[in-house]
């Protein structure tokens, strides 16, 4: 099916496309691209519990990056570290 795109870089979903997928206005929906194709799927809000639970238990353990274990106390101190880096990697910079 050949669709127009407007100004706007808008196009319509036929209604046909739209019935399959139970598509009602103000639906939320999921745009991708893959293999040079967009993909427009219906939003689905159900939770991956695999993913919450991951989420869950990097809030309460923490994690580790790079050797360096994250936690929400030490949190800080990796930004003061973060900080320290830049500065360290653009001292020598010349200022213009």
């Amino acid at each position: 099916m050949l669709k127009k795109i407007d100004d706007l870089g808008r196009i319509v979903i036929p209604k046909e496309y739209r019935d399959r997928l139970n598509l009602q206005p103000n639906n939320d929906v999921v745009i991708s691209y893959k293999d040079n194709a967009l993909i427009i799927k219906k939003h689905n809000y159900s939770i991956n519990y695999e993913e919450f639970i991951r989420t869950l238990l990097i809030i309460k353990k923490g994690m580790e990056y790079k050797n360096y274990f994250i936690t929400k106390e030490n949190i800080t101190s990796l930004d003061d570290l973060l900080d320290k880096y830049i500065n360290n990697q653009f001292k020598n910079i010349d200022k213009y």
